[in-house]
């Protein structure tokens, strides 16, 4: 009987995990068709063929499932990290490994646009830890975990600095990259406005720029981090 009662519980949650699935893809059907602005409940539910309220049964709001969409979805960003990381060869060196995950992320918000500024700054609630419980468990890899793991490995082999903290070098990276990756999209970093400013990205369009001052961020913050014979190694 418990074995059967058991069994029961496992489909329902399996059940469950493929709903949410179902929800999160008719989502990013919308999104990629209308554009995040048009997402609404209704509009998913209809695609499912199921009333909007049913939807509540698995995210609480709209905002929980623009978060999810963004961040865990089947090709959400937390994904897309953990690719970048799969896709590497089993000797890539750990710096390499962090300039991947970089550029993974930079591409992910340029082809992700609209969601980027909702879940960073459009989210009338922000989604409570507690909701998303159920998506995190479903997601194969979250927020910056990939970073982190390639971190505390880099401190492990001693290519980064036996005193630095992971968690602060992950976050630290992330904050430099996240805010390079704002700027650019809300046109600060755009050749007309900073011309006057910098001479050294004259002749220059501005995806060439762009990708130069990123390269350099990128690099820049991971030399403050890497141990010394490292840093003499690769200068």
């Amino acid at each position: 009987m418990l074995e059967a009662g058991g069994g029961a519980a496992a489909r329902r949650e399996q059940n469950r995990r493929e709903m949410r699935t179902a929800i999160l893809d008719a989502a990013r059907t919308i999104v990629d068709e209308q554009g995040a602005g048009k997402l609404t409940l209704r509009g998913i539910a209809q695609r499912l063929g199921y009333s909007a309220g049913a939807i509540y049964d698995y995210f609480p709001s709209k905002d929980h499932i623009l978060h999810a969409l963004y961040f865990l979805g089947a090709d959400g960003l937390g994904q897309q990290l953990q690719k970048a990381v799969d896709d590497l060869p089993e000797d890539t060196p750990t710096v390499e490994a962090i300039l991947a995950l970089a550029r993974t992320y930079r591409a992910y918000a340029h082809a992700n646009v609209d969601l980027y500024w909702l879940a960073f700054s459009g989210l009338k609630e922000r989604p409570e830890q507690k909701a998303l419980l159920p998506m995190l468990e479903d997601a194969q890899g979250v927020g910056f975990e990939p970073l982190l793991r390639v971190i505390t490995a880099g401190i492990a082999n001693g290519t980064l600095s036996a005193t630095a903290d992971p968690m602060a070098v992950a976050i630290a990276a992330w904050s430099s990259v996240h805010g390079f990756v704002s700027l650019e999209l809300s046109g600060h970093l755009e050749p007309e406005v900073l011309d006057d400013q910098l001479a050294c990205i004259a002749g220059r369009d501005s995806a060439q720029a762009h990708d130069a001052f990123f390269a350099a961020l990128t690099r820049m913050v991971l030399y403050g981090i890497v141990a010394g014979d490292t840093r003499a190694d690769r200068s």
